[in-house]
């Protein structure tokens, strides 16, 4: 028995196993039966010049991390405290311009992509990394 491949269109649309090419002789002469002489060839699979050829699977996209969350005021300083860093920061803000000290004490929300708070997370030695798991893990409180 030969595996036989059924193309319609280019594409292989069916794969049977015959003693001899069943084109005209158990199916309608309209349909085309080639012979895979590789046994690799699978329905979905083109076929062109006499060569079976695997369809391109684009590759699946990585999907986006989740957005990082903004803290309220109460979460940033629980995580802070976790990390170790609370009076590292508040040292930090107490050093800073008045506007810093008014942003850490009256912010109703803090973001992590704020330039202040990237600014003082770089002057910490804070890496991006560890800015981002800060928050995530401050979303949790």
């Amino acid at each position: 028995m030969n595996n036989y491949c059924r193309i319609d269109a280019g594409i292989v649309a069916e794969i049977g196993q015959f003693a001899d090419n069943p084109t005209g002789v158990l199916f309608h002469p309209d349909l085309i039966w080639v012979l895979d002489t590789t046994g690799l060839a699978q329905v979905g699979w083109s076929y062109v010049n006499g060569v079976f050829t695997a369809p391109v699977v684009p590759p699946v996209p990585t999907p986006l991390p989740p957005p990082i969350p903004s803290l309220s005021p109460r979460q940033i300083r629980l995580i802070l405290n976790q990390a170790g860093l609370r009076a590292s920061v508040e040292a930090a803000v107490a050093a800073g311009t008045q506007d810093t000290k008014d942003q850490w004490q009256y912010s109703s929300v803090f973001l992590r992509n704020d330039p202040l708070l990237v600014t003082m997370a770089t002057a910490l030695g804070l890496t991006a990394v560890a800015v981002d798991t800060l928050f995530i893990n401050g979303a949790k409180l």
